[in-house]
């Protein structure tokens, strides 16, 4: 249910609130170097990580919100996943089913 949920969100494409417009213009307008080493623009924060997955995303993909919301679906779908896995260790038959 919560990937089915997750993918729903991905895939009705909703515009990019500020604060991802602020962090998409830095990955589309800077090289990878000046990415990961200078402060970003717009008084923006965000891992080095997050950043170089993001840019990796646009630079296969292309410039969309597809592409720069792409990593962050992939993270949520294996949380979903570990946080099942550790459910199943802390509780057991119903209340790892409802966790």
């Amino acid at each position: 249910m919560g990937a089915v949920l997750r993918l729903m969100q991905y895939l009705a494409d909703p515009a990019l609130s500020l604060d991802e417009l602020a962090v998409a213009r830095n990955v589309l307008e800077r090289n990878l170097w000046d990415l990961l080493v200078l402060p970003l623009a717009y008084d923006q924060t965000a891992p080095k990580g997050f950043l170089l997955a993001t840019k990796l995303a646009t630079s296969i993909f292309g410039a969309s919100d597809y592409a720069l919301r792409l990593f962050p679906l992939i993270c949520s779908l294996a949380a979903l996943i570990a946080f099942w896995r550790v459910a199943l260790r802390i509780f057991d038959g119903a209340g790892a089913l409802v966790a």
